[in-house]
């Protein structure tokens, strides 16, 4: 590579090698699991059957079409503002 081409790249590089660890300091933060909490607890042994009775999964599957939906007629709504189709 020639001068200018050989120093864009090494700016590039040390800036992704910069915002790499910065993302790795932040995870550095976090906790190994966020469940540890839950499997040392003395509910431990009954979370099953609470699933049982309250299936989180489609709680969850549902909640998130939920979001999904109203994040985009937010959008929807920002982008009809925006070009003054609506009021």
């Amino acid at each position: 590579m020639d001068g200018i081409g050989q120093w864009f790249h090494d700016l590039l590089q040390n800036v992704i090698d910069g915002l790499g660890d910065t993302l790795e300091s932040i995870l550095d933060i976090l906790p190994d699991s966020p469940f540890v909490a839950i499997d040392n607890s003395p509910v431990s042994e009954y979370i099953g059957y609470i699933n049982w009775i309250v299936p989180m999964t489609e709680i969850i599957a549902i909640l998130q079409v939920w979001v999904v939906a109203i994040a985009t007629y937010y959008l929807v709504v920002i982008v009809l503002r925006w070009i003054k189709a609506i009021q």
